[in-house]
């Protein structure tokens, strides 16, 4: 299976991101024991380092769990990254990310947009 949007943005974003994940049907036990609440009623946060990254890519791999995800804002420093909508089947990344060729190729601009404005 070739990896989707969820895990190659997650391969493309340097480790210390919050991740803010709006997901109320998600029921994979070891991905909800990774979140911490949040000030904000609907989302739950993650923050990702390099060990949890490769536990959150292995699940996605094996339980495709991104797809209960609704929506998910990747940080670093309250700036916005990445937003995620629909399962982490479309988002817009951020101009101020650097972006590897082969992501472009795979996924901009059918899949995924690069935002002008932030």
């Amino acid at each position: 299976m070739e990896d989707n949007l969820l895990i190659d943005i997650l391969n493309v974003i340097p480790a210390k991101m919050e991740c803010y994940i709006q997901a109320p049907s998600l029921n994979n036990k070891i991905i909800l024991d990774m979140f911490k609440k949040t000030e904000y009623d609907y989302y739950q946060l993650l923050i990702i380092d390099e060990t949890n990254k490769n536990t959150i890519v292995n699940q996605e791999r094996e339980t495709s769990f991104g797809i209960y995800v609704q929506r998910i804002e990747i940080k670093k420093n309250g700036a916005l990254l990445f937003d995620g909508f629909d399962g982490v089947e479309f988002g817009i990344v951020s101009k101020n990310l650097v972006i590897p060729e082969w992501f472009k190729e795979k996924y901009v601009p059918e899949t995924c947009m690069i935002s002008p404005n932030w």
